[in-house]
């Protein structure tokens, strides 16, 4: 059995780099005194990497999937995946209004859906990197 292949190790890569970016941004968040535009960026960051970033774990999964990979096409998963994770990510915002222990943050949504816009125009990279160049 086939766990991945040499071209969804970059898809992976790009997973982990994302995950270090945010625990990156956190540490700073934590451990410094910011303000203005930089306090900005880092209140909003783990949104914005969280939506630029999680659709690639949907993406890989197209194969195992069976009956419906074959019709859907590669474009069409791709929109699926990062629509998948803005509203994951959205929910998790939205969750945030009832729980006393969080900050709901209007910023943090708008960053969500710059990611999630970022992530779609980096389709013919990612096509062009899992070699998919028919779709």
């Amino acid at each position: 059995m086939k766990i991945a292949n040499k071209k969804q190790d970059y898809l992976s890569l790009f997973l982990v780099f994302g995950t270090a970016l945010i625990l990156l941004v956190h540490y700073f968040r934590d451990n410094t005194q910011s303000s203005g535009v930089i306090s900005y960026i880092l209140d909003s960051a783990p949104n914005f990497i969280t939506t630029f970033c999680l659709p690639t774990v949907f993406i890989v999964q197209k194969e195992k999937i069976g009956k419906v990979s074959h019709r859907i096409s590669d474009v069409t998963w791709f929109i699926i995946c990062t629509i998948l994770s803005l509203l994951i990510v959205l929910a998790w915002e939205f969750r945030q209004l009832g729980a006393n222990e969080y900050v709901f943050d209007i910023n943090d949504i708008i960053a969500s859906f710059v990611g999630a816009i970022l992530f779609l125009f980096c389709y013919p990279i990612i096509r062009r990197l899992l070699g998919q160049h028919n779709s």
